[in-house]
This record gives structure tokens, C-alpha cells and sequence, in this order.
């Protein structure tokens, strides 16, 4: 099945980021590093074009601090 929308050119072997800074967005972006931008909903501002709104899940299981 085809991507519902246009791929963006990226460096296939980065794994990219996410971030919540709409300039380190862009930065990123340009830059063609992987990156998600992470807003609340009502935070979003209307002239901002949204591919797609996901619900975030948390992984179970995953180290966080160092030993």
C-alpha cells in the first residue's frame, strides 16, 4: 500500500528526533533529518498544515537512567 502522503527526502541510515521547538523543526527538516514535531492539539496554531495527528504511546519496558 502507497504512503498516504508525499515521502520527504531524508538520510535513510539517521533515525531522526522529536521535538516540541518549531525551530529546531525546520532546522532539522532542512537539514533532511527525520524529525516529528510534538504539540498538544490546542496548541497547534490554525495556519500550520498537519499531515497527520497521532495519539502518542509510550514504549513499555525501556531504560531510561543510566545504571
Amino acid at each position: 500500500m502507497p504512503p498516504p502522503t508525499p515521502l520527504m527526502d531524508a538520510v535513510d541510515c539517521w533515525m531522526g528526533t522529536i521535538t516540541t521547538d518549531l525551530e529546531i523543526c525546520q532546522c532539522l527538516f532542512d537539514s533532511c533529518i527525520p524529525v516529528w514535531l510534538v504539540w498538544k492539539l490546542n496548541t497547534v496554531p490554525a495556519d500550520l498544515k498537519v499531515l497527520k495527528s497521532v495519539e502518542i504511546t509510550f514504549p513499555e519496558g525501556i531504560v531510561i537512567e543510566p545504571e
